[in-house]
Parts: C-alpha cells; sequence; structure tokens
C-alpha cells in the first residue's frame, strides 16, 4: 500500500481502533480515470465508520490509522486488502488495485463518547 500527498492540518490526532471517522472519499482503478464512486459526487454526503471494526476494506482501516489532523491524501490499495480476487461487481474487477482519494473530515475520539 502506499499513501501519496500527505497534507496534514489542525490537530495532530490520529485515528485508532474504536474511533469514528469522517471523510469524503473517491475511488478509481489503477490507470483508469472514472471515479468509480465519490462522497461528493455520487452519494452527496461524507462517509462515516468505526475504525478497526471491518466496516470497510482492510486498506482503508490500516491508511486511516497514519492521518493526522484533517489530512488528505491518495491511497494505493493493493486487492489484497481491497476486494481481492473476486472484486465488486459491477465496477470493480477481480485483483483491482485502488486508487482511493481519502479527506478525514473529523475523528470522534472512543473518551469523547463516554
Amino acid at each position: 500500500m502506499k499513501l501519496l500527498c500527505a497534507d496534514p492540518e489542525g490537530s495532530k490526532t490520529k485515528p485508532v481502533d474504536g474511533d469514528i471517522v469522517e471523510v469524503h472519499y473517491s475511488i478509481s482503478i489503477e490507470g483508469s480515470d472514472e471515479i468509480i464512486e465519490s462522497s461528493r459526487h455520487t452519494l452527496n454526503c461524507s462517509f462515516e465508520w468505526v475504525c478497526g471494526r471491518n466496516q470497510v476494506i482492510e486498506g482503508w482501516d490500516i491508511a486511516i490509522k497514519t492521518f493526522e489532523g484533517k489530512a488528505h491524501k491518495q491511497v494505493i490499495i493493493p486487492p489484497e486488502l481491497a476486494y481481492g480476487e473476486s472484486g465488486l461487481k459491477p465496477n470493480i474487477p477481480g485483483n483491482s488495485v485502488l486508487v482511493c482519494d481519502i479527506e478525514l473530515i473529523s475523528v470522534k475520539k472512543i473518551n469523547d463518547m463516554t
């Protein structure tokens, strides 16, 4: 997995397992300019998940823990950390390398929710 274009701003807090992370993202397949999905353009909203709880592909859970503050990174995710040999029909063929443009919007820390 490769992390490119790091641009951290603001707080230096890194997400950890159990934190709720909120992001904007777009996904394409390596070698293609076509955006398969975008939180801003196809979904029209940000996306949240609980870090480390298998709610997203493994590559996202690994990558998001490297973000600090309101970072914006391009993450190259190999098939074994994404959808593997089976892919995700109809848009992601098997063994696809994903190019994910991810912007961390917020992190709700575990201790903030008690």
